[in-house]
């Protein structure tokens, strides 16, 4: 399985050396639409995570302060800013879970030695390994 990083840092190589294997194309549209879709839910998501430490940290004052109505207000503000994360946690599974299939789909890329061909008749043999079949005539002498 390709690595999301390399596929989105080197999406033109991936692309031009897929095309050679006469893989559909249509996988880096669905990857970028993905991508593009899935990277700002996960700063939205981090974002979230930051206040509601902030919120958590601005209970514990108002508690130690003796201040019970604004630490309930700040934590009804927590849990609300948890069930945004949550939610949005339960759209980024199904985005990896989606993410993994499209790459997973995806073959590996040939090295810049294979040469291109329509089948395996462009093929190079570069060595053999053993010794050549034996045929079942052969084998019954």
């Amino acid at each position: 399985m390709l690595d999301v990083h390399f596929v989105r840092e080197n999406f033109d190589l991936v692309r031009e050396k897929l095309s050679t294997r006469k893989f559909d194309p249509a996988f880096a549209r669905h990857f970028t639409e993905l991508d593009g879709v899935r990277r700002p839910m996960i700063r939205e998501r981090d974002e979230l995570n930051a206040a509601s430490n902030r919120l958590s940290k601005e209970v514990g004052a108002f508690m130690r302060e003796g201040k019970k109505d604004e630490a309930e207000t700040k934590k009804a503000e927590s849990r609300a800013v948890a069930e945004k994360v949550k939610g949005i946690e339960a759209k980024l599974d199904e985005m990896d879970n989606e993410f993994r299939a499209i790459l997973t789909s995806v073959p590996n890329l040939p090295h810049e030695s294979v040469p291109v061909g329509a089948d395996e008749s462009a093929n190079l043999e570069v060595r053999r390994w053993g010794r050549r079949a034996i045929s079942p005539r052969r084998l019954r002498a």
